[in-house]
Parts: C-alpha cells; sequence; structure tokens
C-alpha cells in the first residue's frame, strides 16, 4: 500500500515497534506503591518531562489525556464549569474551520446556553482578524482557533490572535493535533493558554494525548473518579502509549524535507493533469498536506479507486468518513459547488518516496479522464 493518509493517523514508529515488548514490562498500575507501580510512574513522569522539552513547556503544564479530542472537551467545558461557578454564562469564539471535536463540543454548549461566536475564513482558509477583533467581548471567555487545519494544512495566524484576546484578558486556545511533529512547536513562545497534542499522528501508539495548559490549577477534570493526573484527568494512565511518545520524540529525525516532497507531487500533478485547483494557502501551509479538486470529477469515487490500486488517501478529515455532507472546511472558504465535491487531500510523511508519488499519479491521470467521461 503506498500511504498517503498520515493527517488521519501515522504508521506506528519503527522505534515503537521495537521497544512495545520492554516497554511492556512497566504493565503495573501507576497508582500503586509498590516497585512495580513506581518503575510505571516513572516512566509516565520521564515521558512527560520529555513532551515538556519538546514543547519548551514545564512539565507540570501537561496532563496526558486519551486524545486530542478528549483534551479539546475538557479546555471548553473547563471554561464553561468554571465560568458557571462563578454565575457567568460565558461566550466562546472559534473559527469556522475547526476540526469536529471543537465544533461538536460548541454545538453542545449552545444547547447548554452558552453564546457561540464562529469568525469566517477567506479563500485560504485564513481568519478573518477583523472580525475576531469585532467579536471580542465583555463576556468573552475563550478563542479557540486550530493551528494547522487537518484538511487543507492552512496556518492561522497565531501571533496576532493572542495579542488581539490577550488585549482584552480572554485566554486563546489552540488545538495543534496536526501540527505536532510537522512544525516546531514553541508552548512558552506561543503565548497561547491552552494547546492541545495527540500523540498518534507522529507514530505513536493511539489512545494517548496532551492537554497544555499555563496555569495548570483553573484545569477542571473532564472524567471523575481517581487522583491520577494530579486530579484533572481519573482514570489509569495508558502506561504504554505514554511511553510510546517517549519512543518517537526521542527517535533521530531523518533528514526529509516534507515540503519539497509534497511541491514535486503537487507539480507533477499539475503537469500531467488538466483543471485541478489546490485548496487551502499555498506557502502558509502545513509541509506535508496538499487538498486538491479535481474539477469534473467526485473525490470520492477518486478515493475509492485509488483504494483498489492500493493507495491511501482520504477526501478530508477521518472524523468525517460516512458523513454525506461536504467538507465544512471547504465551504467556509467558499470553494463553490465543483471544487467542493471533487477535492481530496492527500498527507505525506517521512515514509514516503518520490517513486511512491510518481506511482500514485501515474495511477490518477487515468482516472481522472475516466471519471470526466462520466
Amino acid at each position: 500500500m503506498i500511504y498517503l493518509d498520515y493527517n488521519a493517523t501515522a504508521p506506528l514508529h519503527p522505534r515503537v515497534e521495537r521497544g512495545l515488548k520492554k516497554a511492556a514490562a512497566r504493565f503495573a498500575n501507576p497508582s500503586s506503591v509498590y516497585h512495580a507501580g513506581r518503575q510505571a510512574k516513572e516512566a509516565i513522569e520521564s515521558s512527560r518531562e520529555t513532551l515538556a522539552a519538546h514543547l519548551n513547556a514545564d512539565p507540570a503544564q501537561i496532563t496526558f489525556t486519551s486524545s486530542g479530542t478528549e483534551a479539546n472537551n475538557q479546555i471548553l467545558q473547563t471554561i464553561w464549569t468554571s465560568a458557571l461557578r462563578e454565575g457567568r454564562n460565558p461566550h466562546f469564539i472559534m473559527s469556522a474551520t475547526e476540526h469536529a471535536c471543537v465544533r461538536n463540543t460548541a454545538a453542545f454548549l449552545r444547547e447548554m446556553g452558552v453564546a457561540v461566536t464562529e469568525i469566517g475564513v477567506d479563500e485560504w482558509g485564513l481568519i478573518h482578524l477583523d472580525e475576531l477583533a469585532a467579536a471580542l467581548r465583555p463576556d468573552t471567555a475563550l478563542v479557540s482557533v486550530i493551528l494547522a487545519n487537518n484538511e487543507t494544512g492552512t496556518l492561522q495566524p497565531l501571533p496576532q490572535i493572542v495579542a488581539l484576546a490577550h488585549a482584552k484578558n480572554v485566554p486563546v486556545h489552540t488545538d495543534a493535533v496536526q501540527a505536532f511533529g510537522r512544525l516546531g512547536l514553541d508552548f512558552r513562545a506561543s503565548g497561547v493558554d491552552f494547546m492541545t497534542l495527540s500523540a498518534h499522528k507522529i507514530g505513536a501508539l493511539k489512545g494517548v494525548g496532551a492537554l497544555l495548559a499555563k496555569t495548570p490549577a483553573q484545569l477542571n477534570p473532564l472524567l471523575h473518579g481517581g487522583p491520577q493526573e494530579k486530579q484533572k484527568r481519573a482514570g489509569t494512565e495508558n502506561t504504554l502509549g505514554i511511553m510510546s511518545l517517549e519512543m518517537v520524540l526521542e527517535a533521530e529525525v531523518s533528514p526529509i524535507d516534507l515540503a519539497a516532497l509534497t511541491a514535486y507531487f503537487e507539480a507533477q500533478i499539475h503537469r500531467e493533469i488538466p483543471d485541478v485547483i489546490r485548496n487551502g494557502h499555498p506557502t502558509l501551509c502545513l509541509p506535508n498536506t496538499l487538498n486538491l479538486s479535481f474539477l469534473g470529477t467526485q473525490g470520492e469515487a477518486i478515493v475509492m479507486n485509488l483504494d483498489l490500486a492500493g493507495i491511501a488517501c482520504s477526501t478530508g478529515s477521518a472524523c468525517s468518513t460516512g458523513s454525506i455532507d461536504p467538507s465544512h472546511v471547504l465551504q467556509a472558504m467558499n470553494v463553490g459547488p465543483d471544487r467542493l465535491t471533487s477535492a481530496v487531500r492527500f498527507s505525506l510523511g517521512p515514509q514516503t518516496t518520490p517513486a511512491e508519488l510518481d506511482q500514485v499519479v501515474a495511477a490518477i491521470k487515468p482516472l481522472v479522464a475516466r471519471l470526466r467521461m462520466q
């Protein structure tokens, strides 16, 4: 299989594959006081310190969760419940291109009576900063903006967003799941109050997310139970999954220029196939992501036919698979009906090779021609 869906998940990192058997010896409950339990706890804290060093954060600012989705939920619901305890009904601001876990949490909060303002984006998927500035109110409790869009790869202007929000004393949350491992993230320098990550996007085991909070004490637990994660996230920790994250972070990084590889792929497609339009910003974007509309076709038909040829890609977010609705991201960008329905997302990774991309282009060219004749 030629795998071009790294934004959905990454294949297990070779270092994790090699280290799982040894790591499995840390099977004991990290909350147990005997030696094996303490060893498991030490492994978790080692991973926390490694992640903190990688992100320029304090280890105490990191709470491990089961996923980026859980981490995003915890932040939004922390702000909501904290406001309720103070007798306030908060106002939230988010972009129109957020991941489903933020959008659907916001929808739930709307049902609970929370005011939510959705800020539009331009044709590239960049948030309208003037609209954001105008939306900030005295009761605004949080601005939540995804750093790197999972469908188009467009990068939001985080420094400007933080400056606008902090000028009004409003905290900022960024979902950095797609940026993690692909961009140099610096939690302290970013100025954000909350950041969320997911381990499986960089080749660690599924079932581990991370929530970074500038002031961890203000977090409210989403799950109630035991005192794990300094009483911020109840439930026995996924020791093996957390250890796998450290394995990836400590692995030697191969000198692969994903931006150059993606640019090569795009150039080959435009050379061989007419009427193809890129969706998303051409330069302010993830180095591995290419969202293309093959005009006159159906994106789902391309994805299914490529699958039969042993090539894995997608029409958008893996969390939207099975949905009959068009991409909300592309709709927010107002790309038009033909671009909307003919879009395909390719996301490359460290194991992708130019030879594989040549094979993909060779497979797409006749496929698109055939679909356009139907």
